[in-house]
């Protein structure tokens, strides 16, 4: 069954709620009169996302129910999220909190109608969906902490779905001496993490259809492949998500997001170089 994109409106039994995200439109920067740099273009504000008005059916799914068709993941993404912002409580005490009978009646009131998961694949399905919904559901609540908590704003403009007696609690709880204490920690850790990626939500699934495109243009052009240079697999895998490819005329060159991973590459290609001057296979 064939189906519309997932950016068609619809509603849900709380009404015609919508999820809305700030984004800011970069500013070019100033040119220099010696060298002028390029001018960029501003991005366009994303869009707040909405209940589907269609339905798409399941067709194969992965061992963990994760759907293989790509229009399928996305949908189920947005499902996701929605279904973390606008149906679970801000002050839930945490995701376990959830018991299966609520768990399956999210799914078939706001999943099923929107992304049909065949008998034999619904409780795959849910198994996957949930874990989505989980991770979604911690995302936001700490993107409300950082966009309004710390910054002293109201969320009902941009989260309008949000209820204030649970957005009052959710406030008092995050300004907690314990909760700070606790967000300090986990900001700390996350300072330790010095190679963030730049795979999207479309995670390794989606990017990799990018490379092998990228590949193939590259052989077209008979232009040197930089990966090449780097141990296939997992090694990289890890680099190609935390970098990009910029090809000009005759030339290949990967830009690194971080100096770190660009440190991380050349240790790699000098592993690379021992193994194969030893002969080890």
């Amino acid at each position: 069954m064939s189906s519309t994109d997932s950016s068609s409106s619809g509603d849900d039994e709380a009404g015609t709620q919508t999820v809305s995200e700030e984004v800011e439109s970069p500013v070019d920067d100033e040119q220099q009169q010696s060298v002028p740099e390029p001018v960029r273009r501003p991005q366009k504000p994303k869009t707040a996302s909405k209940w589907p008005t269609d339905m798409i059916e399941v067709t194969e799914i992965h061992p963990d129910g994760k759907p293989i068709e790509v229009k399928q993941q996305r949908r189920l993404r947005l499902l996701a999220r929605l279904i973390a912002r606008q149906q679970l409580s801000l002050v839930m005490p945490s995701f376990k909190n959830l018991t299966d009978e609520r768990k399956w009646e999210l799914f078939n009131k706001h999943v099923m109608p929107y992304l049909k998961f065949p008998d034999t694949m619904k409780t795959e399905g849910l198994k996957y969906i949930m874990k989505v919904i989980s991770k979604s559901w911690r995302t936001h609540k700490n993107r409300l902490v950082t966009n309004f908590i710390e910054k002293n704003l109201s969320p009902f403009q941009k989260h309008p779905y949000i209820q204030p007696e649970d957005w009052a609690e959710f406030e008092v709880l995050k300004k907690s001496p314990e909760e700070i204490a606790k967000s300090e920690k986990y900001k700390m850790l996350r300072q330790q993490n010095v190679h963030n990626h730049c795979l999207g939500s479309a995670g390794y699934d989606g990017k990799e259809k990018k490379w092998e495109v990228e590949d193939a243009e590259l052989v077209k052009k008979g232009i040197p492949n930089p990966w090449d240079d780097y141990p296939e697999g997992r090694p990289v895998r890890f680099l190609r998500a935390r970098s990009k490819l910029e090809v000009s005329e005759d030339k290949a060159e990967i830009i690194w997001k971080q100096d770190s991973t660009q440190k991380t590459s050349e240790d790699i290609k000098e592993k690379q170089s021992a193994v194969e001057s030893s002969g080890v296979t």
